[in-house]
This record gives structure tokens, C-alpha cells and sequence, in this order.
């Protein structure tokens, strides 16, 4: 197999400022630091509209079409939502939910792909690890076991948590972990 390993980081929130958003881009970072290429697919940025399964598929949103050639190209995934009423966000789910406009090509859902979870909020950070791994297996991820659960106190709201040495680790171990897993699984490039 030649080349580096090939790494889309999906989620982050509709947010502008999202401290998921920021997540996945340091675990991103860290993977490229390890030697991965790297790209994002932020919520925030692509902006889809509610999934429609009756709209077809010339007619769906050019950054949602881009999003299945990214799929496309990626050994491995990155995962990040936060944590809304104690589950996964919306708009990470309607992005998953948009891949179906081309259910059926190779390489659009996972196929066996590695993904690794993440999730930083107030409450629940498991239950969006939970729901995750329950949706991306559905669309045949192979999900890692190792994940990154970040917890903000409502009351000492901290947006540097992140930044934090403990997170910092948490987040490192699971891309190198998403690496070594990409790197046993990855299909020989033609």
C-alpha cells in the first residue's frame, strides 16, 4: 500500500465558534502530525438543508456531492458531535443521513472503514458515543473502540478544555488508534 493514510474529519456543530469543531481539527492536526492527509467536513460550513430522499440526486446541494467524493476518498473517519438533549446533534445525523442520495456505490457509507467518536458537552457525551457507533455500524463503519469524551461543567464553563492536558492525551491516543487501525484495514490503492 503507498501513500499516506487519508483522514475526513465529519461533525462539529452549526455553531461558528463549535469547540467540536475545534476538536475534530486538533485530532485532525494530530493525525497529520503522525502523517496522515487530512480534510473536514464541518456541519457548520456545508450548511445542508434537511435531508430529502425524493430529490434527485442532480438536484441535491453541491456540498453534500463534494461530501460523497470525500467519503470517496477517506481510509478513515473522525467523528465529532456535541452533546444535545442527551444525544447526538441533528446536524451531524442529517449529514449521515444525506450520504443515502448515493446508497449503493462503493465507498459512499463506510464499507468496513475505520471511525473514530468523539464528543464534547455538558451532558451525555456517551449517549453521543452510543448513538454514533449504533448509526455509523448501520452504515458499515468499523467503529474503534477508543473514543474521546469531553465533559464541560455548566457552572465553570471552560471553552480551553480542550486545550487541556488530559484531552490533549485522550485525543491522541484515539487518532493514533485510528491510524494503526486505518493502516491494517486500508484497501490497496490502484
Amino acid at each position: 500500500m503507498s501513500g499516506p493514510l487519508r483522514i475526513l474529519g465529519l461533525g462539529g456543530s452549526v455553531r461558528a465558534e463549535s469547540l467540536n469543531r475545534q476538536m475534530l481539527e486538533m485530532m485532525l492536526g494530530f493525525a497529520q502530525e503522525y502523517g496522515a492527509e487530512i480534510d473536514l467536513a464541518d456541519v457548520h460550513t456545508m450548511n445542508l438543508p434537511i435531508h430529502n430522499p425524493e430529490l434527485p440526486r442532480d438536484e441535491q446541494p453541491a456540498q453534500l456531492l463534494h461530501l460523497i467524493e470525500r467519503m470517496k476518498w477517506a481510509d478513515g473517519f473522525i467523528i465529532a458531535s456535541p452533546t444535545y438533549l442527551g444525544s447526538l446533534s441533528g446536524a451531524v445525523k442529517n449529514t449521515l443521513d444525506s450520504l443515502h442520495v448515493a446508497h449503493g456505490e462503493p465507498r459512499v457509507y463506510f464499507d468496513g472503514r475505520p471511525v473514530a467518536l468523539a464528543s464534547l458537552g455538558f451532558h451525555g457525551q456517551v449517549n453521543v458515543i452510543n448513538s454514533l457507533a449504533f448509526v455509523t455500524r448501520v452504515m458499515g463503519a468499523t467503529v474503534i473502540p477508543e473514543s474521546v469524551t469531553i465533559s464541560i461543567d455548566e457552572e465553570h464553563y471552560n471553552p480551553d478544555i480542550i486545550h487541556e492536558a488530559a484531552a490533549q492525551q485522550q485525543m491522541r491516543h484515539t487518532v493514533a488508534q485510528l491510524l494503526a487501525w486505518t493502516g491494517d484495514l486500508r484497501e490497496p490503492r490502484v
